[in-house]
């Protein structure tokens, strides 16, 4: 695989490397997913894995650097399963500022906030305009990587016949498993 075909990803480059391509590249991706339980069959890490594996693709497409993945969502209405890890939205609204303020340090201009969590919107959509206020020159989009194609939420739907909005540990999320990490199913 050429250098192209590789995704770029900010831990693993070196601060001099960071220097070069942010001379060229005033944009970066920050996936954002949760810790939460995916019913019975799937690891906790779906809604990071997921976003995090699509910020990747893009990175291989575009050379738009990728920090590491927020791991943790807010997943509040996960009740009491064992596993699931949630931060309240204050938190994450802090986390995505912070970051966001360093990247501006590191000369990034333009920032995708992707989103791999459904109750991560709140905090996702309020972080954006605290960066906005903070940091007028920098743009911020945000975007749930479900929502890049109108197929992916269609299909999503079928899969659950009783209870359409609900695409939690479906078939839909299933299948992403079994693609990214064929090896684990």
């Amino acid at each position: 695989m050429s250098k192209e075909n590789k995704p770029i990803l900010w831990d693993e480059l070196s601060w001099k490397e960071i220097q070069r391509i942010t001379e060229y590249m005033k944009m970066a991706i920050i996936p954002i997913g949760a810790t939460e339980q995916h019913g019975p069959h799937l690891p906790l890490a779906v809604d990071t894995i997921d976003c995090y594996e699509i910020a990747k693709r893009v990175s291989a497409k575009t050379q738009v650097p990728v920090i590491p993945p927020l791991v943790y969502g807010c997943s509040q209405s996960h009740g009491n399963f064992p596993g699931t890890i949630s931060i309240r939205p204050e938190t994450m609204i802090r986390m995505i500022c912070d970051i966001a303020q360093w990247l501006y340090k590191s000369n990034i201009r333009k920032i995708l906030l992707l989103n791999g969590h459904m109750w991560n919107w709140g905090p996702i959509y309020s972080a954006r305009e605290n960066i906005h206020y903070d940091f007028p020159d920098l743009q911020v989009r945000v975007l749930d990587w479900w929502a890049s194609n109108p197929d992916i939420m269609s299909q999503s739907m079928k899969d659950c016949p009783v209870l359409p909005s609900y695409v939690h540990a479906n078939i839909g999320e299933t299948s992403c498993m079994l693609s990214i990490r064929p090896e684990n199913y």
